[in-house]
Order: structure tokens, then sequence, then C-alpha cells
């Protein structure tokens, strides 16, 4: 064999492996289609009209993941991780070849966490409370430029774009606190936690559940009194929300008594019934008006008789809750020696009137909301006790 006839059987034998031209394509394109702190969604795709019998098209996304034999001319891919990715197109065509590498392509900013803690001016939560709302937030990426506090249910507009937040809350209840952060990298974070604010009243109190959610068969249904050894127990089952903390106090006043339930904390959506018990000792007095969870009941420890006071029909006030005004009305024979005391459930007398007419309007505006407690005397006896709520 000649050498011209040895060249042509070469290259006859490699072409079967080679095909000589141009790479099927130079480039690729990508597209963030949603980019978020520690998130980012991207599109990538090429554009070639010769690659529809390529051998393989692989793309590597740099965080691990590894597209092989996939003979689309695009990808999606999700990054999770804080990072910076680097992109390669593989592709081989006709046993040619073609990569296209783009470093530092696709960046993920790591998110800063929100976070705060917080000092509060007296250790028992009592209103009014004095806290101080310390920011204790972990820089990502990027630099903290925006702060906003909010509190629940108070703020529509942020209460402040302090780094730290200082706030007097006057009111007892549960509240949540917000804290919203952004840098400069447009990374947005959140954090909230919930503070309780108690009651001046709460000071003394104790927890009176005695079972955990709907496990009332070791107890008796409804509400129940005894008095045994100079003492005076409510037990039975009541109704209140699933979570967060119950308690009670006990507020003696000699002549009448008053128990006042306090719930906080996170609240469900359910409702449960739980046991509970109430003891109240060296109760050795004549007479004495008990009242618990809307119930009243007279007790006269030197028979030991306990009877239920119901809500008189011919007394009626109205409304309740109110704003401002209440309007007592009374039936035709109890307008005679009759009158009307309110008070705080700190025991403090805030209204007294003598009541003179069928309707009598009562003016309570100049007193703060909250809880008070109305007694009705007729021949300076108590026959109607009521729980008020000033709105």
């Amino acid at each position: 064999m000649n050498m011209r006839n040895y060249l042509l059987l070469i290259l006859l034998i490699c072409s079967n492996y080679l095909t000589f031209g141009q790479s099927p394509i130079t480039e690729f394109e990508e597209n963030i289609i949603y980019t978020n702190c520690n998130y980012v969604m991207a599109d990538f795709y090429y554009v070639s009209s010769n690659t529809a019998d390529a051998d393989s098209v692989c793309w590597d996304f740099g965080d691990g993941v590894v597209w092989r034999n996939s003979y689309t001319n695009s990808a999606s891919h999700t990054y999770s991780t804080p990072g910076t990715y680097t992109v390669t197109l593989t592709i081989w065509l006709n046993r040619i070849k073609t990569q296209i590498v783009k470093p530092d392509l696709v960046k993920v900013y790591k998110a800063p966490i929100a976070l705060f803690d917080y000092t509060v001016s007296n250790n028992n939560l009592i209103a009014p409370l004095q806290v101080e709302f310390n920011n204790q937030s972990i820089l990502g990426d990027g630099d903290l430029v925006e702060y906003e506090w909010r509190i629940d249910p108070f703020s529509e507009e942020p209460l402040s774009n302090d780094k730290n937040f200082s706030y007097l809350f006057k009111e007892p209840g549960t509240y949540y606190v917000q804290l919203n952060l952004k840098d400069n990298n447009d990374c947005q974070v959140g954090y909230s936690d919930y503070i309780i604010v108690k009651d001046p009243i709460q000071i003394n109190e104790f927890d009176y559940i005695t079972g955990i959610c709907n496990e009332v068969n070791s107890c008796p249904a409804g509400i129940n009194y005894k008095i045994e050894n100079n003492t005076l127990t409510l037990f039975g089952q009541i109704s209140k929300n699933c979570c967060g903390y119950k308690t009670a106090v006990i507020i003696d006043k000699g002549d009448s008594i008053q128990i006042p339930t306090f719930e906080g904390g996170p609240e469900c959506t359910c409702s449960c019934l739980f046991c509970f018990e109430i003891n109240i000792p060296n109760f050795n007095r004549e007479s004495c008006v008990v009242e618990f969870d809307n119930h009243f009941i007279n007790v006269n420890s030197n028979n030991n008789s306990i009877s239920d006071l119901r809500k008189d029909e011919n007394i009626r006030i109205t409304p309740n809750p109110f704003k401002k005004l209440l309007v007592v009305e009374l039936n035709d024979m109890l307008v005679s020696n009759c009158k009307i005391e309110i008070f705080t459930l700190l025991g403090q007398l805030v209204h007294k009137q003598i009541i003179l007419n069928n309707t009598t309007n009562i003016d309570m505006s100049k007193y703060n909301k909250g809880i008070y407690l109305l007694k009705f005397f007729k021949d300076d006896k108590i026959v109607k006790t009521e729980k008020l709520i000033k709105e």
C-alpha cells in the first residue's frame, strides 16, 4: 500500500470518532426567577439548532447537584445554602465535547437572624410595666439598615425604628412583640415573642386547676361548694382555653368574697374542661356572698348552709360590657330603700348612689377600663351582685 492510500485509510477510520466543525453552542444564559435570603431559584438555558441529537447534556450547578443526560436545552435549580456558585454546562455532540464555565454565577446571601431579649421593671410583671427590648440580632452577609418594632394589637404602623426599643405597658394582657430586620442585600427577616403583663391583684395569684384538658372523670360536673373544718371549698369542672396559664386570686372583703380568674400566654382555638379546687380557710363568718366564674352563692358558716343567688329578673343592669353609661331598671316593688355600690376588684369603692326611680343612669365615663363589682342593696341587704366590664 502506497503512502497516499495509507493516509486515506487512517482518515476514514478517525472520521468514525471525530467530526470537525464548530461547537454546537458557545454560551448559555441564566434567569434568576426568585431570590430571597438563603434561597434562590434559577433557570438556565442555551440556544442551538444542532443539539437535538446530542450524545449527552450535563448541567453542574456548583453545589454538588449535577443533571446528567438531560437532552433539553434548559434546566431549573433551587439553591438553599448561602454561598457563591459556579455553573458548568457540558455537551457531547458527534463526539465533540463543548464545555462552558461561568464562575461565581449565582450568589446566595446569608440572611441575618432576628432576635431580642428583654428586661422588665418588676419581676412580678405587674402593670404598669416598663419593658426594655434589647436587640440581639446576628448579622448575615450584609449590614443591617432597617429596624421595625411592632406590638400586636396596638401597631398598624411601627412603634419604633431604633435598634433597641422601650415600651410602657399600662394595661394587663398578653402582648406579641415583633422585630423585623432588613439588610443592605435586601434580606428581610423577623422574630416575635410574647410578654405577659398582669393585673395588680395577681400579685397573690395561685394555681387552681387540678387536672389536664378534658380528663374530668375524677371531679364532679359543674361548680360545687362545701364547708368542712371551717374551710369553704369550691370544686368541680370549669371551661377554659386549652392553652396558657390559669390562676385565681381571693379578694376577701368580709361580707363578700370575689374569686376572679386569669388566663395568660398564647391561646389555642379550642376550649377544655378542667378539674379545679379552691380552698378558703378560717371561714367562720355569719353570712357571706361568694362570687366565682359568674356564680353567686350565699354562705352561712354557722349552720353550714349554702344557697344560690340567682339573677333577679326584677333588676336589670345594662349594657354589660359598657363604655360610659350604665342603666339600672327596677320593678316597682323595689323602688324603696335601695342603693347601689360599685367597687374595683381591689375593693375600692368608686361609686355609691341611692336609687329613687324605676330607671336610673349611672355615669362611669371618668373611670378606667377594667372589671368592677356592683352590689345592689335593698333595706341594707345585698340582693344582687354583678360583675361589670368597662371597655
